[in-house]
């Protein structure tokens, strides 16, 4: 798959994780925005320096990664621990995606739980092995909040 194709999948995935986001975000009364996908190296040797990423070989310098914040309605408080992280993960992993959040990401005993990245042998898996076909994939994807509301 080239990076091109790899982009479009990533930016199908995402605004599929978008559009979950931000309906449960107005439920939660909480604000939600992307903060940055892709990135510069010098961005990126900064954000090492500064001791917020951990690598220099980050999946936003290609632009399959994502930030996505969760603050507080009067914008005041960044909301790291936030239930809704967890069920946006649940979204992202489950189309194929990885999570910052995931154990395997946790150092310092910190994780990044605000990031979302392309996996290529997980989504393929999810795909079923097919090249890039996302026409119907995503109706397979079990979201709580559906589940709620399903049960009601």
């Amino acid at each position: 798959m080239t990076l091109t194709e790899k982009r479009a999948d990533f930016t199908e995935m995402l605004s599929h994780l978008l559009n979950y986001a931000v309906r449960r975000a107005r439920d939660y009364g909480v604000l939600l925005y992307v903060k940055e996908v892709e990135r510069h190296k010098c961005a990126q040797a900064l954000v090492v320096n500064e001791g917020t990423s951990w690598t220099y070989n980050s999946l936003h310098l290609t632009g399959l990664a994502v930030d996505i914040i969760i603050n507080s309605a009067d914008s005041k408080k960044t909301l790291w621990d936030h239930r809704l992280y967890d069920e946006m993960a649940v979204v992202w992993v489950g189309m194929g995606g990885e999570w910052g959040g995931e154990p395997q990401w946790e150092k310092d005993g910190h994780r990044d739980r605000d990031h979302y990245q392309y996996h290529l042998r997980r989504r393929l898996k999810y795909l079923g092995g097919n090249k890039y076909d996302t026409t119907t994939e995503y109706r397979k994807v079990t979201i709580p909040a559906q589940e709620a509301e399903a049960s009601n």
